[in-house]
């Protein structure tokens, strides 16, 4: 397909689009159909400024929750959290957010050793990112996450090396992070814990675990219902401190904050059997709709992972989203094309 033939197909949209956004859209269609957008980093710089503007009209109210369980068969607990477990925190309006989901991996002189450094890596790293929010644009806050996650991993890497731990002594972590910026929330992910985007309508499971059945999908030499069936089909593939940041592939994906929604980063402790396809509608969709706090729903889930899995420990983090449309001079503007830049490179647009 072209992106000329996907300019007529969002055609179709025009009649039923917010009148805010109907000029924008019909503009940017007559440009994909007539090719004056040729490159889809053309289309994404095009996207990014309007949601840009269409974000600014809407105030978003942010709640953070973690919890860190050792669970019912561990002597200890190898995962680690950020900010600290049991603690609820509002963030302030306009500020942005940080939360950290490790699960740690090499034992008890390991595990934890590696997902507490993980954490006061990437939290040092990120004070610096997010003092400066001013300067933030889509590429080269994805290339600072990714620059962050690997400093993380040579710090582990360190560790080992100068410990002597040679292959499956060698100490490590999974990653799950979330940094919220403005309308987005830029998720970093390594390893097999995992993010889920709930709203009222779904739960999506927004991360792929990086281990040996995922990896057989990706290539295509399997379906996933058969991928999973040998034993080692749940092994990692890249995990924080293994090997070299060279060889290291953090995945950063961003989403649009433009309802009211809640992103939780968990470890395998929860999500192992699928438990949250399971237990979203009961126990995470009542937060959107006030009918419970993150305080009972993270207790409900660290219930669940201990009782019906309890195999590993647990950890897990809560973002709640609450959005509201601005009014007076805040609220939103008519939304127009921005001028084409013919020298946009892919990297300027990476999404």
């Amino acid at each position: 397909a072209t992106l000329a033939q996907l300019g007529l197909l969002w055609q179709q949209w025009l009649e039923d689009a917010h009148p805010k956004i109907q000029k924008f859209l019909g503009q940017l269609t007559h440009q994909m159909i007539n090719k004056e957008i040729h490159k889809p980093e053309q289309l994404i710089y095009q996207l990014d400024q309007a949601m840009a503007i269409c974000g600014r009209s809407l105030s978003r109210r942010v709640e953070i929750i973690t919890a860190t369980d050792t669970g019912p068969t561990r002597s200890h607990n190898e995962d680690a959290c950020y900010p600290d477990r049991d603690t609820l925190v509002q963030v302030p309006a306009n500020t942005p957010a940080l939360t950290i989901v490790c699960d740690g991996i090499g034992g008890q002189e390991g595990g934890e050793v590696a997902s507490h450094l993980a954490i006061d890596v990437l939290r040092g790293e990120l004070e610096n990112i997010r003092s400066h929010p001013a300067s933030w644009d889509a590429p080269s806050l994805i290339t600072q996450l990714k620059r962050a996650t690997n400093l993380a991993n040579d710090v582990i890497c360190q560790r080992n090396d100068s410990e002597h731990r040679q292959g499956r002594e060698r100490m490590g972590t999974t990653l799950v992070m979330a940094l919220t910026r403005e309308h987005e929330v830029y998720i970093t992910h390594i390893g097999d814990s995992r993010a889920y985007w709930i709203t009222r309508t779904g739960c999506y499971q927004v991360t792929l675990d990086d281990d040996v059945a995922s990896r057989e999908v990706r290539l295509g030499y399997a379906l996933y219902r058969d991928a999973i069936q040998p034993r080692a089909s749940g092994a990692l593939i890249q995990a924080l401190g293994i090997t070299s940041s060279s060889t290291l592939y953090p995945t950063v994906q961003r989403f649009p904050i433009d309802e009211d929604c809640i992103f939780l980063l968990c470890s395998d402790g929860l999500s192992d059997k699928d438990r949250i396809e399971d237990y979203w509608e009961s126990e995470i969709l009542p937060i959107l709709n006030a009918e419970t706090d993150l305080a009972t729903a993270k207790n409900r889930l660290i219930e669940i992972a201990n009782t019906l899995n309890g195999h590993d420990n647990v950890t897990i983090s809560i973002l709640h989203f609450r959005i509201s449309t601005k009014s007076g001079i805040y609220a939103l503007p008519e939304v127009k094309v921005s001028p084409i830049d013919p020298n946009l490179r892919a990297e300027e647009a990476h999404v």
